[in-house]
C-alpha cells in the first residue's frame, strides 16, 4: 500500500469519526432541549464499510454507556446502500447484540423515512 492510499484511508476514517461526533453532539443538544427522545432516530447510511462500521457502531454504544444516557440512542437505523463486501454481515451480527439497532436496505430506509414523516409515496 502506498503512502497516498494510506493517507486517504486515514482521512476517510477521521472524516467518518468526525461526522459521528458532530451527530452525537447535535443529538445531545437536542435531547437536553427535548426530553421526549424515545421518538428520535439516528440514521446512518453505509456502503462497503467492513473495515470501519463495527468501530463506529461500538463507539456510539460506548458513548451512550459512558455518558450514562441509556435512553439516548434508543433507535439507530443503519441503511446499507448496496455493499458488496462483508458490511451487511457485520451489521447483522451487531444487531443481534444491540436491540436498538435496526438494519435495512436502501429501499426500506426510504419507506421508513416516509412513515416517520407521514408522507405518501
Amino acid at each position: 500500500m502506498n503512502k497516498t492510499m494510506l493517507l486517504q484511508i486515514v482521512i476517510w476514517i477521521l472524516a467518518i469519526y468526525g461526522l459521528i461526533e458532530i451527530s452525537i453532539n447535535i443529538f445531545n443538544g437536542i435531547a437536553m432541549v427535548n426530553n421526549n427522545i424515545k421518538d428520535m432516530y439516528i440514521l446512518i447510511a453505509v456502503k462497503n464499510q467492513e473495515d470501519t462500521i463495527e468501530g463506529i457502531v461500538r463507539s456510539i454504544v460506548f458513548k451512550n454507556i459512558y455518558y450514562k444516557n441509556e435512553d439516548m440512542f434508543n433507535n439507530i437505523l443503519i441503511a446499507d446502500m448496496g455493499s458488496t463486501d462483508d458490511t451487511i454481515n457485520i451489521l447483522r451480527k451487531l444487531s443481534k447484540e444491540y436491540s436498538f439497532l435496526k438494519i435495512v436496505d436502501c429501499k426500506e430506509s426510504q419507506e421508513f423515512l416516509y412513515n416517520i414523516l407521514g408522507k405518501q409515496k
